[in-house]
C-alpha cells in the first residue's frame, strides 16, 4: 500500500476543518513544504479539492492554508521560474478561488501574492485583471502582493499597465497602484511614466483629495464624537495624495502645478512636502522654496533631505538640519507620529543629552540622544522623554522625573532581546519555591501588600518585579539575589510601571558590561 502523501493528508484535514497543535511544529513545516514544493499535477489536484469545500466556519485552516500558499509563492519565486511556471489549469483554479474565497481575504491576497511571484506575462496579466475587477478589502494586500514587483526587474511593464490604472478609482488598491507606477518610473526608467495617459483623471484626483483634507482639517480642531473616522479619512486621504503628487511630478506636465498649489496649501507637512517637491520637478521655484523650509520641521525633515539629494538642491538646505542630532530629532518625530505610539508628530521638541555609548545588538559606539517632546492639545499639554539613535521609542510613563542614565538604561532594557533573557507571569511560574524566597527576600526589605507580577531570567539570574507598597508608599519593586530596586509610584498620571522599573534594572547591567 502506497503511503499517503503530505498533500493528501492537508486536503483532508482542511476538508474536516481541522489544523495542527503548536507542539506538533515536524508535521506542520510537513505539510507546509509538501505544498511548497508540489508540481502542477500535484497543485491542480489540491486546488480542486479546495474548490469542492463548503466555506469555513473557523479560521485555523484558512491560516494554515495562508502559510502553506506564500511558501509555496516563494519557493516558485526562488526556483527558475521558467522550469516551473503556472499552467493554465492552474491559473484558472486561481482566479476561481479568489473569487470563492472572497470571505477570507487572507487567502485571497496570497494567491495575488502567488502571481506576483510567478511574473510570467499570463500571471501578471491575471493579475492585473484579478485586483482591477475584484480589488482586496484592504491596502495592505496588494501592497504585499506588489512586493515581488518593486524586488525584481524580470517583467514586462505592459503586462501590467494600463489595465492596472482602471483600478485608480478603488480605494483599497489606488495607492498600491501608484506606488507601483512611480516606482517604475524612477527606478526602472520607465517612459513616459506609466499613469501619462491618465494625467488628467491624476490632477483631477488630486484636486478632490486636496478639497476634501481642507475640510476635514478643520474638523479635526473641533470636538466631536467621530475624531477617529476623521483622523482615518485625513490618513487615507493623505496616502493617495502623496501617490498622486509623485506621478504628477514624475510625469512632469506643467498642467499639473495648479492642483499642487492648493496641495501645498493644505497643513499637513508629508502632503506639503510631496507637493513641493513634485514643483521642483516642474522646475517652479515656490516648490524649491517651501521645500527648503520644510527641513525645519522635524516630521518632515528625513523626506526632505532626501528629495533634496534626488533634485540636486542639497545646497540649498540649512546645514543645521542635516546634523546628527537634527536626523535623530526627525526620526523620533517620524516614530512617534506611527499609530503604535501617540499618531502624530510632537508640537515641540528639545534635545535634553546626547553622548556616545555602546547599545546592545550593536557592535560600534552609538550617539545616543534623548529628547523631551511636548503636545500642545488645547488646554491641556503632554510632555515626555524620548530616544533616538539606536532606535527611535518613547513609552507611555511618564520618564521626566528620571535621570537620564536611567532613561537610557530603561530603552535599553525594553529593545534587549535574547534567549537567555525572558519574563514569565507569576501565575504560570512553576517553581513555587523560587517565587517564594523572592517574595521573602522583599518582605525583608520591608515591603508590604506585595503582589507579584512577572518574574525575569537574567542570563540565568531570577529577577521579580511586584507591586508592593514600603513605609506606607505603594511603589514597584524590582529584586534579585543581591539588591532591591524600588521606585515609589509618581503623584502623576502615568508613573513607572513593572515593565518599565524592570527594563531599567536589565539596562542598567547591559549598559554598564559594555560600556565598563
Amino acid at each position: 500500500m502506497q503511503p499517503v502523501s503530505p498533500l493528501a493528508l492537508l486536503a483532508d484535514e482542511l476538508a474536516a476543518e481541522t489544523a495542527f497543535e503548536v507542539h506538533q511544529r515536524r508535521r506542520w513545516k510537513e505539510r507546509l513544504a509538501s505544498v511548497a514544493t508540489a508540481d502542477n499535477a500535484q497543485l491542480t489536484a489540491l486546488l480542486d479539492r479546495l474548490l469542492a469545500l463548503p466555506p469555513w466556519t473557523n479560521e485555523a485552516p484558512a491560516a494554515l492554508l495562508q502559510k502553506a500558499l506564500e511558501a509555496l509563492a516563494r519557493q516558485r519565486d526562488k526556483r527558475n521560474r521558467e522550469s516551473a511556471p503556472l499552467d493554465n489549469r492552474l491559473r484558472e483554479q486561481v482566479a476561481q478561488l479568489y473569487a470563492y474565497w472572497r470571505a477570507q481575504p487572507a487567502l485571497r491576497e496570497s494567491l495575488l501574492s502567488l502571481l506576483a511571484h510567478a511574473r510570467t506575462s499570463e500571471d501578471l496579466r491575471l493579475l492585473a485583471e484579478l485586483v482591477v475587477e475584484d480589488p482586496p478589502e484592504t491596502t495592505l494586500g496588494p501592497a504585499q502582493a506588489f512586493a515581488p514587483l518593486v524586488q525584481h526587474r524580470d517583467y514586462r511593464l505592459d503586462d501590467l499597465f494600463p489595465r492596472l490604472l482602471d483600478g485608480l478609482s478603488q480605494p483599497t488598491v489606488a495607492v498600491p497602484i501608484l506606488d507601483l507606477a512611480n516606482f517604475s518610473a524612477r527606478e526602472r526608467g520607465a517612459s513616459p511614466h506609466p499613469a501619462a495617459e491618465k494625467k488628467e483623471l491624476l490632477m483631477s484626483l488630486l484636486g478632490a483629495i486636496a478639497s476634501r483634507l481642507a475640510v476635514l482639517e478643520e474638523r479635526l480642531t473641533a470636538p466631536q464624537d467621530s475624531l477617529e473616522t476623521t483622523i482615518q479619512q485625513v490618513a487615507d486621504g493623505v496616502s493617495l495624495g502623496v501617490g498622486l503628487c509623485d506621478a504628477l511630478g514624475l510625469i512632469g506636465d506643467q498642467q499639473a502645478i495648479g492642483k499642487l498649489y492648493q496641495t501645498l496649501d493644505l497643513r499637513h507637512r508629508r502632503l506639503q512636502c510631496e507637493a513641493a517637491a513634485a514643483l521642483v520637478r516642474l522646475g517652479d521655484d515656490t516648490g524649491r522654496v517651501r521645500l527648503a523650509a520644510l527641513a525645519a520641521e522635524p516630521a518632515a525633515r528625513l523626506r526632505v533631505l532626501a528629495y533634496a539629494d534626488e533634485l540636486q538642491m542639497a545646497d540649498q538646505i540649512d546645514p543645521q538640519y542635516a546634523t546628527p542630532a537634527a536626523i535623530a530629532e526627525a526620526e523620533l518625530a517620524i516614530a512617534l507620529a506611527e499609530p503604535t505610539l501617540l499618531g502624530a508628530p510632537p508640537t515641540s521638541l528639545e534635545l535634553v543629552d546626547q553622548r556616545e555609548q555602546y547599545w546592545p545588538g550593536f557592535e560600534e559606539a552609538l550617539d545616543c540622544f534623548l529628547f523631551r517632546f511636548h503636545y500642545d492639545l488645547g488646554a491641556a499639554r503632554y510632555t515626555n522623554i524620548g530616544i533616538s539613535g539606536p532606535l527611535a521609542f518613547a513609552v507611555g510613563a511618564d520618564l521626566g522625573e528620571l535621570s537620564y542614565e536611567d532613561i537610557y538604561a530603561l530603552f535599553a532594557g525594553w529593545q534587549a532581546e535574547h534567549a537567555d533573557m525572558y519574563e514569565i507571569p507569576a501565575d504560570k511560574v512553576s517553581d513555587r519555591r523560587l517565587l517564594e524566597t523572592l517574595t521573602r527576600r522583599l518582605l525583608e526589605a520591608g515591603c508590604e501588600e506585595i503582589r507579584p507580577e512577572f518574574l525575569g531570567m537574567f542570563f540565568g539570574e531570577p529577577v521579580l518585579a511586584a507591586h508592593a507598597s514600603r513605609e506606607g508608599t505603594p511603589g514597584i519593586a524590582v529584586i534579585d539575589q543581591e539588591k532591591l530596586d524600588w521606585r515609589p509610584l509618581s503623584a502623576g498620571p502615568r508613573p513607572l510601571g513593572p515593565r518599565e522599573v524592570y527594563s531599567i534594572y536589565k539596562g542598567r547591567k547591559l549598559l554598564q558590561s559594555f560600556n565598563g
